[in-house]
């Protein structure tokens, strides 16, 4: 097991009005499966929730699965020209999503380098909007 650091940048509607950005920077654990590299890390101040949100990230050579799990929790598989329907659970209720994977870039060598992903996403029956979220995954040296 490695210990990384992991910075996402999402894009929200990428090419819409309402275009808008999010970054944050996690510490984690990467290891090694059969055919991709999982990374565990926490979520819980990101989310601003009370209580522990782990989030998980799988990546493969053509998928890739972004999960969280706690007070909040979901999953969401990208696979290119997949179309997932999944659940998303929040405190204040479930609701459903669909997302259509448009393409995945993975530059992940030996689990670490960068990954992106073009996704439209629909939520409880809205309009879908293009998002897209880079993630880079370096080693982390405690100097």
């Amino acid at each position: 097991m490695k210990e990384v650091r992991i910075n996402f940048k999402t894009t929200f509607d990428a090419d819409g009005k309402n275009k808008d950005a999010m970054t944050f920077y996690t510490e984690g654990t990467m290891k090694k499966d059969k055919d991709s590299f999982i990374y565990t890390y926490d979520e819980t101040k990101i989310l601003g929730s009370k209580t522990p949100v782990i989030g998980q990230l799988e990546v493969g050579s053509d998928f890739v699965s972004r999960s969280i799990s706690g007070e909040e929790s979901y999953v969401m598989n990208f696979r290119e020209g997949l179309v997932e329907r999944s659940l998303y659970h929040t405190p204040e209720g479930v609701f459903s999503t669909e997302v259509s994977t448009k393409s995945i870039k993975n530059n992940i060598v030996d689990g670490l380098g960068d990954i992106e992903l073009e996704y439209y996403i629909r939520f409880a029956g809205s309009e879908s909007v293009k998002n897209i979220i880079s993630i880079k995954v370096d080693e982390l040296h405690n100097d």
